[in-house]
C-alpha cells in the first residue's frame, strides 16, 4: 500500500478535457484549470517530440512564469457536449508574446501525427494579413471531427515576462467579445491621446516643463496601452506589427524616466533629500532599462527594473503623503486617486512577477484609474498655472500703481528743480563765455611780451652765435620755448580748442614722419642732454586732424618722458602701421616704479605717486586722452616691473573712417 501511494504521488495528473455546452460559450469560457504545461528551457524540442512527451504537469490556474529565458509547451483538449456547434475559436491573452505557435488537431486525424495539425504563427510581430482572425489578441479557428474532441498546443516564447490566459469562443460570442474590447481601448486610449495633446498645447503655450513631462509620459501610457491591448492591429494594420516590439521594449523604461523627472518637478522643494536621489537614480535607470532592452538584454535586467518601479511608486506615495496637512482638499483626493492607482498597479506588477495567480480584468480597472489620475493631475496643473497667471496680473497691477506713484512724486520733485537747474545752466554759459574771454584776452596780452622777448633774444643770439658757440646753443633752445609758448597761447585763443569736440574743417591730414620728426628735434632742442632715439618704418603714412592738437599730444608725453625718468636715460620713440592705424609708442625708465592703473593716470588733476618732485597741475595726460579719443584712436599707458613705462597711441590712417 506504501509503494502504491509513493508511485501516485510521483505520476504526474493530466487535465480533464473541457467540455463545451451549447448555452456556456456566449461570453467565453475560461480554460483555466484545464491546461498543461512542459517547459523547455534550450527551446530546441521539436512537435513531434512533444507530442510523445511525458514531462506535461497540471497548471492549476493560468500560466504565469513571470520574466524567462524558457520556452514553453502549453496543451489542452476540447470535448463538444449538447447544443454546441461543430466549431469555434480559441483565445489567448495578452496580445503582446513576442512569439506563439499555434497546433489545432485537424478533424478526423491522429493526434499522435504532427501531420495532423494545423499551425498558425502568431505573436505581437505577425502582420495582419498572416493572422486567421483579424483580433487583438491570439486567436486560432478549431473543428470538430466525429469524436468530438480536439487536441491543441501552444509553443510560447517571449523576450519579456510570459503569461497566458485562454477561452473558448462561438464566432458569435468572438464577435462580441472583440466589439467591446474595441470600444472600451477606444474610450481609454482616446482619454490618453487628448490628455497628451493638451499637456503638450498646454507647454508650447506657456513654457512650463511639467506639461511636457506629463505630455511624454502620456504619450508613453497610449502607445505602451495601445501595443498591450493589441490596439495597433486596427490603428495601424499595414506597418503597426513592425513598430509594436520596439514600443513595447521602451515602454517601461521610458515612463520610468518621465515619471521620475514628474516627481523631481514637483517634489524639489519638499522632498527628502535621499529621496531626490533615488529619483534621479531612476532617470539613469530608465536610459539604460531603454537601451538593454532595444539591444536584448537578459531578462532578469527587466525583472530588476520592474522592481525599481515598485519602488518608485511608493517613494512617491509616501512623498505625497507626507504633504497632506499642509495641501488643499483637492490635493487630498488627488492622492487617494493615486492611492488607488498605485495599489492597482501592484497588483499588476506582482502578476506579471508570477508572486501572485494571474487574474482577469485587471488591466482594464488599472487603464481607467491610470487615466482618471491622469485627468486630475492635467487639471490640477492647469489650475496652478491659471491660479500663477492671476497671482502674475494682479502684482503687475500692484506693480503699475506703485509706479505710478513714483513718477508723480518724481514729477513733483523735477518740477520743483526744474527752475533751479536752468539758473545754473546759465550760470555755467556766462562762465563758459567768462572762461573763453579771459583765454582770449590772455593770449592777446601775452603775445606783445612774447615778442619783445623774441627781438631780444634774437638780437643777442646773432652776438652770442659769433662770440661764444656754446651759449648760442642755449639761446636756440630758448629761441625755441619762446616759440613754443606762442604756438600754445594760439592754439587757446582759437576757441578753446582743448575744451570742445574737435573735427571738419580745422582737420587736414599730417604726414607721420614729417610730424614725428618736428615735434623730437623740438624736444632734442629744449632738452639737449636727453637722448631721444627713433624708430619709425610707417613711410608715406598720414593721419587725418587738428595739427596743433596733435603737437600738444606729441609734446606732452615727450615732456613727461623726460621729466619722470633718469638724465643718463634715453626715450625710445616707436612707430607702425597696423590694420588701418597709425601705432605710436613712447618708452622711458621711469625714476619710481608706477603703482596705479595705468587708467587711473588719465584721470584729470590726478598725479601719480613718482611725480611729487616734479611740478604740475595733472592735466598733460587728461588732455593727452581727449585729443586722441576726438580723434577716433585711443591710448593706453603700461608699467612693467623693471620700471619701464610705455605710452601707447592708436590713431586711424587717413582715409580709414573714425
Amino acid at each position: 500500500m506504501w509503494l502504491l501511494a509513493v508511485l501516485l504521488w510521483v505520476v504526474p495528473a493530466s487535465a480533464s478535457p473541457l467540455v463545451l455546452m451549447g448555452n456556456s460559450v456566449k461570453d467565453g469560457v475560461p480554460l483555466k484549470g484545464h491546461m498543461e504545461v512542459l517547459e523547455d528551457p534550450s527551446g530546441t524540442m521539436r512537435f513531434s517530440e512533444v507530442l510523445r512527451s511525458e514531462g506535461f504537469r497540471l497548471q492549476a490556474g493560468n500560466v504565469s512564469e513571470g520574466y524567462t529565458n524558457s520556452t514553453y509547451w502549453v496543451r489542452f483538449r476540447l470535448q463538444r457536449g449538447e447544443g454546441f456547434g461543430s466549431g469555434g475559436f480559441v483565445r489567448f491573452v495578452p496580445g503582446f508574446l513576442d512569439r506563439v505557435l499555434v497546433f489545432v488537431e485537424q478533424p478526423e486525424t491522429d493526434s499522435l501525427l504532427a501531420d495532423s495539425y494545423r499551425e498558425f504563427n502568431l505573436g505581437l510581430g505577425v502582420p495582419v494579413g498572416e493572422r486567421p482572425v483579424v483580433h487583438a489578441d491570439i486567436v486560432a479557428p478549431f473543428s470538430f471531427g466525429s469524436s468530438g474532441s480536439v487536441f491543441v498546443y501552444l509553443r510560447v516564447a517571449s523576450s519579456g515576462m510570459l503569461q497566458l490566459k485562454g477561452w473558448v469562443y462561438t464566432p458569435t460570442g468572438l464577435f462580441l467579445q472583440s466589439r467591446q474590447h474595441i470600444l472600451l481601448q477606444s474610450v481609454y486610449l482616446s482619454a490618453a491621446l487628448m490628455v497628451s495633446v493638451l499637456s503638450l498645447l498646454v507647454f508650447l503655450s506657456v513654457r512650463e516643463r511639467s506639461f511636457l513631462l506629463l505630455s511624454l509620459y502620456v504619450g508613453n501610457l497610449f502607445s505602451s496601452y495601445m501595443v498591450l491591448r493589441g490596439m495597433h492591429i486596427y490603428l495601424f494594420p499595414s506597418w503597426g506589427h513592425s513598430i509594436a516590439p520596439f514600443l513595447l521594449q521602451i515602454s517601461l523604461g521610458f515612463g520610468a524616466v518621465m515619471f521620475s523627472l514628474f516627481g523631481l518637478d514637483a517634489f524639489r522643494k519638499f522632498g527628502p533629500a535621499w529621496g531626490l536621489v533615488y529619483l534621479r537614480f531612476m532617470v539613469g535607470a530608465g536610459v539604460v532599462d531603454m537601451g538593454v532592452s532595444i539591444f536584448g538584454g537578459p531578462a532578469v535586467l527587466s525583472e530588476l527594473m520592474l522592481y525599481l518601479v515598485m519602488v518608485l511608486l511608493v517613494l512617491i506615495m509616501w512623498m505625497a503623503l507626507r504633504l497632506l496637512p499642509v495641501l488643499s482638499t483637492v490635493w487630498r483626493v488627488l492622492a487617494g486617486v493615486f492611492a488607488v492607482n498605485l495599489l492597482l498597479y501592484m497588483i499588476y506588477f506582482m502578476q506579471c512577477l508570477a508572486h501572485i495567480p494571474l487574474g482577469y480584468g485587471i488591466l482594464d480597472v488599472v487603464q481607467m484609474f491610470s487615466i482618471l489620475h491622469l485627468l486630475v493631475v492635467f487639471g490640477l496643473l492647469a489650475n496652478r498655472i491659471l491660479r500663477s497667471e492671476r497671482q502674475r496680473v494682479e502684482s503687475v497691477r500692484q506693480q503699475g500703481e506703485r509706479a505710478q506713484e513714483m513718477a508723480n512724486a518724481m514729477t513733483h520733485e523735477l518740477q520743483a528743480h526744474r527752475d533751479a537747474l536752468e539758473l545754473s545752466w546759465i550760470g555755467e554759459q556766462r562762465s563758459s563765455e567768462r572762461l573763453r574771454l579771459f583765454m582770449a584776452m590772455v593770449s592777446h596780452e601775452y603775445r606783445t611780451p612774447l615778442a619783445i622777448i623774441q627781438g631780444n633774444i634774437e638780437l643777442v643770439g646773432y652776438g652770442e652765435l659769433q662770440q661764444r658757440p656754446i651759449e648760442g646753443v642755449n639761446i636756440k633752445a630758448m629761441r625755441r620755448a619762446v616759440d613754443r609758448l606762442v604756438e600754445v597761447m594760439d592754439t587757446a585763443l582759437h576757441q578753446s580748442r582743448l575744451l570742445e569736440s574737435v573735427g571738419g574743417t580745422a582737420w587736414r591730414q599730417v604726414a607721420v614722419m614729417g610730424y614725428i620728426e618736428q615735434q623730437v628735434e623740438a624736444a632734442r632742442v629744449l632738452w639737449p642732454k636727453r637722448v631721444v632715439r627713433v624708430e619709425c618704418g610707417v613711410g608715406n603714412a598720414a593721419v587725418a586732424g587738428d595739427l596743433p592738437l596733435l603737437n600738444t599730444v606729441l609734446f606732452n608725453l615727450l615732456d613727461n618722458a623726460q621729466k619722470y625718468s633718469p638724465v643718463w636715460s634715453e626715450i625710445l620713440l616707436r612707430c607702425r602701421t597696423e590694420g588701418g592705424m597709425m601705432v605710436l609708442s613712447i618708452q622711458n625708465q621711469s625714476t619710481l616704479p608706477l603703482q596705479e592703473d595705468g587708467d587711473v593716470l588719465f584721470r584729470k588733476s590726478y598725479r601719480g605717486r613718482n611725480s611729487t618732485i616734479q611740478q604740475g597741475k595733472g592735466v598733460g595726460l587728461w588732455i593727452v586722452r581727449e585729443v586722441i579719443e576726438q580723434h577716433g584712436g585711443s591710448v593706453a599707458l603700461t608699467c612693467s616691473l623693471d620700471g619701464a613705462v610705455q605710452v601707447v597711441i592708436r590713431l586711424p590712417l587717413a582715409g580709414v573712417e573714425r
